[in-house]
């Protein structure tokens, strides 16, 4: 009986299957196997990842203006950092008076307001009380 030689399913590796090693055997090794399905995972749920990714990218934006004490930023100067104010992780919507309610977004333990007529992004962070 003869078998054929066989390519490592892996994408990134150009390893041969001898034809001595088990029939079944689709992978060179363990790490070969795991990266196949970590590039499988990543391609399967790539919006995710890269919602995580611009989620991270503002929280870290936003920190850093924390730590400058700025809390009013140019809309344009924040898009030029890399943030995108279309990405966060809730809204917590307030009323200041009857007839206007305003609606923070949210990113971990910061929020943002855009101020439409001024172009500007306004950002805040609350310390719950219990």
């Amino acid at each position: 009986m003869h078998r054929t030689e066989r390519k490592c399913k892996n994408p990134e590796c150009e390893s041969v299957i001898e034809y001595f090693e088990n029939p079944k055997k689709l992978f060179c090794n363990a790490s070969c196997k795991n990266r196949f399905h970590y590039l499988s995972d990543r391609e399967e749920n790539h919006e995710v990842y890269e919602f995580e990714k611009a989620l991270k990218t503002n929280y870290e934006i936003a920190i850093h203006f924390f730590n400058q004490n700025i809390f009013e930023v140019d809309a344009k100067v924040a898009k030029a950092l890399g943030f995108k104010r279309n990405v966060y992780m809730g809204i917590k919507q307030f009323s200041p008076s009857e007839k206007l309610y305003n609606s923070l977004k949210r990113i971990k333990d910061i929020f943002f307001l855009y101020d439409i007529e001024k172009d500007l992004i306004l950002f805040y962070q609350y310390n719950e009380v219990n």
